[in-house]
């Protein structure tokens, strides 16, 4: 089994919107399947694709109250 995860940092100019989009379209892309990116922002304890891997995505709120995100796993 391959187990892989990655921890990204980013500060948009557009906010974070702006990234959740461009991750959800290339999660979809790669797994030739819709992904949500309201979901995806919110969280998703698992979610199975049809290419056989499970996309898991955490939400979480910073000092501030703004929303920091990890994505995917």
């Amino acid at each position: 089994m391959l187990v892989y995860a990655n921890n990204f940092s980013f500060e948009p100019k557009n906010g974070t919107e702006q990234i959740i989009q461009l991750v959800a379209k290339w999660v979809g892309q790669r797994a030739k399947q819709h992904v949500n990116a309201k979901r995806l922002a919110e969280g998703i304890r698992e979610l199975r694709l049809d290419d056989g891997s499970t996309l898991t995505s955490r939400a979480t709120v910073s000092v501030e109250k703004k929303a920091t995100l990890t994505f995917p796993r």
